[in-house]
């Protein structure tokens, strides 16, 4: 897709249908790993296309699991992902490796094949099978969301895959673990549920390495499908190793970088009240021990706030901390294009968002609603969101 011309943004934009709903609103990624309120990658492949070229720079200071980035690198557009969430950041890493299809095969077989070796050994020692039990990160955690043989698979899984820390596809894998933690929890309602720590009340058996060995299979069909769009797309060549994922909060990370370093800025900022990302992740974080309760504490607009004195004001004063940061490091007179969203059982605070924006330096120029199909809403209340488009002065 070629750049357009600036100047006839505001009318090529109008004819765009932001809905996307006539068409495949996912990318080949979006089965791979679960995480909320993503938002489909037409919507940051259409900006980045228009308001930059080929070899700029371009930043997503709140990139989830990573879709601005893919489409950054598909279009041949260096990118910086920041975000918060560990788990974020591993699976943007993931989905950013450096990929070929021989040693990924390669890669794949040897895992699946130790791994059946120790299940087959387990059987045959229960001794290696209590060794492999007491090897699990928070096991006291982990014992309350799983059947006791689909842990033990967990851990042969978690074990075997810690034998290759030095793997370039060992991003991969974890993360592909950390998608299948989900599903092979006994827990079987909503996200939501776990979110909020509701353990299961009956423990039901998941075949681990089924799932293991489906989800390193889902990715691969991914990568494949990704990189042979980057070949079809990418005008100005992009490795990923050029892509830079950064984990921490966006105002402290922006800190090490000099003003006016970036050409465009596109991202989806946390809503007000809306959810919980790093609560969301709440079983891969307690194999990966990241401690959820710590890093929840600077997540801006998180649900948990609700009960505050003042959440909206605290999740205002975030947001004004975090783009004046993001407004510093975007170049003069570029374009800082955002889609953002806001329940109406919640109050309205858009208005508020949008006013900040323009004290700190951003001048609205184009305000677009888009539908939001409900599959894919965070909440039933949330039927639309805006995509906002703001210049710097």
């Amino acid at each position: 897709m070629k750049s357009l011309v600036k100047d006839l943004y505001h009318s090529e934009l109008k004819r765009v249908n932001w809905d996307f709903t006539s068409e495949e609103s996912d990318s080949s990624f979006a089965a791979y790993h679960w995480y909320p309120a993503r938002y489909v990658p037409q919507l940051p492949s259409i900006l980045i296309n228009y308001f930059s070229e080929p070899g700029e720079i371009v930043l997503d200071p709140f990139c989830g699991s990573g879709t601005t980035l893919v489409e950054a690198y598909k279009s041949g557009r260096l990118c910086v992902g920041i975000d918060l969430n560990p788990m974020a950041i591993w699976i943007t890493r993931a989905k950013l490796a450096s990929y070929d299809p021989k040693s990924f095969s390669e890669y794949k077989a040897n895992l699946i094949a130790r791994i059946q070796s120790s299940l087959l050994y387990i059987r045959a020692d229960r001794e290696y099978e209590e060794k492999l039990r007491k090897s699990v990160p928070n096991l006291e955690g982990n014992i309350s969301w799983y059947h006791p043989t689909t842990l033990t698979e967990l851990a042969a899984i978690w074990a075997r895959l810690n034998e290759d820390l030095d793997s370039e596809y060992y991003c991969v894998g974890v993360t592909a673990f950390s998608a299948i933690l989900r599903f092979c929890c006994s827990q079987e309602k909503h996200w939501g549920w776990i979110c909020d720590n509701v353990k299961p009340k009956e423990f039901l058996y998941k075949n681990a390495l089924v799932c293991f060995a489906n989800k390193l299979s889902e990715y691969e069909r991914a990568a494949e499908d990704l990189h042979s769009e980057v070949t079809d797309l990418q005008e100005k060549l992009v490795l990923p190793s050029e892509i830079k994922v950064i984990e921490g909060d966006c105002a402290q990370k922006l800190l090490d970088f000099e003003d006016e370093s970036f050409d465009l800025i596109v991202t989806s900022p946390p809503y007000y009240n809306m959810t919980d990302y790093v609560k969301s992740q709440r079983l891969s974080n307690l194999w990966l021990a990241i401690d959820t309760n710590t890093i929840k504490k600077d997540e801006i607009g998180a649900r948990f706030r609700r009960r505050n004195q003042d959440p909206l004001g605290g999740y205002l004063a975030s947001m004004e901390l975090a783009f004046s940061g993001i407004i510093r490091v975007l170049k003069r007179e570029k374009f800082c294009c955002l889609v953002i969203g806001e329940s109406p059982h919640h109050g309205s605070y858009l208005d508020k968002f949008e006013s900040l924006c323009s004290q700190i330096g951003l001048d609205l120029c184009d305000s677009m609603a888009r539908n939001i199909a409900i599959e894919r809403s965070l909440v039933p209340s949330i039927k639309t969101e805006k995509i906002l488009i703001m210049k710097k002065r």
